[in-house]
């Protein structure tokens, strides 16, 4: 099963002003386990790591989404 959302669905693209672009997650359908992500936008870098992490210890779909939203807490506070 895949998942897309445009950076217009993501507040920290939404507060930089960087809403080209999109997230492209790949999860087993039954269990939600990440097996893939694409992130096309100009920082994509910042954010693939929490996906590569993902797919590597087996993470599901709901455990990258409360990793995505700590991280834009934390920043947002710093």
């Amino acid at each position: 099963k895949r998942h897309v959302l445009p950076l217009e669905a993501v507040p920290r693209a939404i507060v930089n002003h960087e809403t080209t672009g999109v997230f492209k997650l790949v999860a087993d359908a039954k269990t939600g386990k990440l097996l893939g992500a694409h992130v096309v936008a100009e920082h994509a870098g910042e954010v693939i790591y929490a996906a590569t992490l993902a797919v590597k210890f087996g993470l599901t779909i709901t455990d990258l989404r409360e990793t995505l939203v700590a991280v834009f807490i934390r920043w947002l506070k710093g």
